[in-house]
């Protein structure tokens, strides 16, 4: 188990996601830009998963703003877990970390929302190939943008936080971005965090050029 599960399975974990209940409402917007303007999904059929969900509010969220779709999430921290299969919607969760993760299913859309960040960077490429590999054909990155990677300290932790263009690494991993939008906290109560919305190339047009 990495250093990083450690920190947010532990007691800072618990403080964090008890401290960091912000509601779902202010991120019911940042979802119909998603789905309804970025990808103009149809919901029946359509399955996401959120790859650390922790108290449930983007599923929440979703589920109260684009009824039908099929949500899942996995969450390491048992206190988020317990809050989220509580009071978030009946879907499927799990407690446990995306590394331990073996299941193959494929979703239509898989995301994060300030989760990347805490990945250490030497564990960071395989993680979201991970994520990569679970997605159909979307991915969506809600994290804080840097032009390059640097690690800020986080309430006097090292080792638990690093900002970077995560939208660049996934497009050099393959992906094509349809949306970035960044969302001012002043404005959107959110905390000035970067959207990228993502689909996985086609074989046919990877191999073009």
């Amino acid at each position: 188990m990495s250093d990083q599960i450690n920190l947010w399975t532990g007691k800072f974990g618990d403080e964090y996601h008890q401290r960091e209940q912000t509601g779902w409402r202010d991120r019911c917007d940042l979802w119909i830009d998603v789905l309804d303007y970025a990808l103009e999904i149809p919901y029946d059929n359509f399955s996401i998963l959120e790859v650390g969900c922790g108290t449930g509010e983007n599923i929440t969220a979703i589920n109260e703003e684009c009824p039908g779709v099929e949500l899942f999430g996995i969450e390491p921290n048992k206190v988020a877990f317990d809050i989220a299969r509580h009071d978030g919607p009946a879907c499927m969760l799990l407690n446990n970390s995306f590394e331990n993760y073996k299941e193959n299913r494929k979703f239509n859309l898989v995301f994060t929302w300030g989760v990347l960040i805490h990945v250490h960077p030497d564990n960071l490429q395989a993680f979201m190939q991970k994520i990569i590999d679970h997605s159909r054909e979307y991915v969506v990155a809600v994290e804080y943008f840097a032009p390059e990677q640097r690690e800020v300290k986080y309430r006097g932790n090292n080792g638990a936080l690093w900002v970077n263009d995560f939208g660049k690494l996934y497009m050099d991993m393959g992906l094509e971005i349809i949306d970035c939008r960044f969302y001012y906290k002043e404005l959107t109560g959110l905390d000035n965090v970067t959207v990228w919305v993502m689909k996985k190339r086609s074989k046919t047009s990877a191999t073009k050029g």
